[in-house]
């Protein structure tokens, strides 16, 4: 099991680069909290912004913003780059504090966030501590995502029936454990879920999300792999 667990890789970024360019309802509803804590000018980075999709989405909604976006895949950043010429970009690893140390120097954003990310890792500390690194005295850290809202951290591994490769990408952290990290470097944490409102069909990729409608009319969101999403926003402001 030890070894599974360190064999491990995440192969199925690549999807990204084919994904169609689509303004999802997550997007929306981070944005509109965006909107709601800053002002019309005010720099933000999206960490993980893969082809670039939500930060050309911000440009256009909000024109005046300084926009970055970083990614640890080139080939993605090439094509985010297309997509949003008007940003700069950073590649980097938002898990390796030298690596985030060596592209940013220093450089502080208003608004930084993390979307998806986090479930690719195994452990909380050293994402947030490089989170917390890159924003401005007065600025907002928001984390998007599945989470767990029992006081469970789930770490998973998964492989498909004809593959010999181990794969990462759907760890379920508690909220708790996310929002106990947070407030213990002093930051103030609100937590906001979202509830999707619209069906996702299923693809042909068990891997990835589509809703299934329960009884009552509401949706869940679950993948091939037998795993509920339980989508939040993690809104996390310093205490002064």
């Amino acid at each position: 099991m030890e070894k599974i667990f360190k064999n491990s890789k995440r192969i199925h970024d690549n999807f990204y680069l084919n994904e169609k360019f689509l303004v999802k309802e997550s997007f929306k509803f981070l944005l509109n909290e965006i909107k709601k804590n800053h002002s019309n000018k005010f720099s933000l980075l999206d960490i993980g912004c893969a082809t670039g999709v939500f930060i050309s989405y911000v440009n256009k909604e909000l024109p005046n913003v300084e926009i970055s976006g970083a990614d640890i895949l080139e080939e993605l950043l090439l094509k985010a780059k297309n997509n949003c010429s008007s940003a700069k970009f950073y590649h980097i690893d938002i898990f390796d504090k030298a690596s985030v140390e060596k592209k940013f120097g220093g450089k502080k954003f208003d608004a930084v966030i993390l979307d998806g990310v986090h479930t690719i890792f195994d452990e909380v500390t050293p994402w947030i501590e490089n989170l917390i690194s890159l924003v401005s005295e007065n600025g907002i850290i928001y984390v998007f995502g599945s989470f767990n809202e029992s006081n469970f951290d789930v770490i998973t591994r998964v492989k498909a029936v004809d593959s010999d490769v181990w794969e990462k990408g759907w760890n379920r952290f508690s909220l708790k454990t996310v929002q106990k990290e947070f407030e213990k470097n002093n930051f103030d944490v609100i937590l906001k879920k979202f509830n999707l409102d619209m069906d996702i069909e299923k693809t042909e990729d068990d891997r990835r999300t589509y809703t299934h409608k329960l009884d009552d009319g509401t949706r869940i969101t679950r993948n091939g792999l037998e795993i509920i999403s339980t989508p939040y926003l993690i809104i996390c402001k310093k205490i002064k």
